[in-house]
C-alpha cells in the first residue's frame, strides 16, 4: 500500500486519508478531496488546487474546523504508515525542525517564545519526518564480479555522511521498533 510515483492521486488520497477520525463522512471526503488535488498539483495553493470558489472556501472551512486537527486528519495515514514500517527492511527517516515565527504581532494564545527569546518573538516548531524503505539492487546485478583493485573500473564504496551545521539537527539511526514507539511518523 506504499506510495508509487505513477499512483493515481485519487487511490493515494483514498488510501492515505479515507481512515481519517472525524464524526461526520462529509469533513471525510473532503479530506480526501483536497489530498488528491494536492497530490495531482504538488506545491500549487488552496485557490489554485480547484476550479470553484465553493471548494476553496470548503476546504477553508474544514481547516477552520474544531474537528480538524493534525491527529484527526492524519489519523488514517499515520496508521499506514506505521503498518508499512513493521515490513523488515531498512529504512531512512529524514528529519526537519522549522521554526514558525508570527513576531512582531499582538500576543497569539497557544503560540511560545521562539528564537532567543526577545520581546514579541512567538510562534512554535514544525518537526517534519520522510521516511524511504531501502529496497536492494536487482539480483543481476548483486551477482556480478567486482573489478580487480587498482583497476580503473574499481568501485569503492559510498560514504554517507551527515554533518551538522547546528547543534538543533542530529542524525539518529533507529531500529524501527523504536521509531514507532518515538511517535516518529
Amino acid at each position: 500500500m506504499s506510495f508509487v510515483a505513477h499512483q493515481e492521486p485519487h487511490l493515494w488520497a483514498e488510501q492515505h486519508f479515507s481512515g481519517a477520525e472525524m464524526s461526520d463522512v462529509r469533513r471525510t471526503d473532503r479530506i480526501v478531496a483536497i489530498a488528491e488535488a494536492m497530490a495531482a498539483t504538488p506545491g500549487g495553493s488552496i485557490p489554485t488546487l480547484f476550479a470553484h470558489p465553493y471548494d476553496i472556501k470548503a476546504a477553508y472551512n474544514l481547516f477552520k474546523h474544531p474537528e480538524a486537527t493534525p491527529d484527526n486528519v492524519q489519523a488514517g495515514h499515520r496508521e499506514l504508515v506505521l503498518s508499512e514500517m513493521q515490513t523488515p527492511g531498512v529504512y531512512l527517516l529524514l528529519e526537519d525542525t522549522t521554526e514558525l515565527s508570527f513576531s512582531g504581532r499582538k500576543p497569539v494564545p497557544g503560540l511560545g517564545p521562539i528564537g532567543n527569546g526577545a520581546a514579541g518573538l512567538q510562534g512554535f516548531f514544525v518537526h517534519s519526518v520522510l521516511g524511504a524503505r531501502w529496497s536492494p539492487p536487482p539480483a543481476a546485478t548483486q551477482g556480478s564480479r567486482r573489478p580487480r583493485r587498482g583497476s580503473p573500473r574499481a568501485v569503492r564504496p559510498a560514504v554517507l555522511r551527515a554533518e551538522a551545521s547546528c547543534p538543533r539537527h542530529t542524525t539518529r539511526i533507529l531500529p524501527v521498533e523504536k521509531v514507532s514507539g518515538a511517535g516518529i511518523v
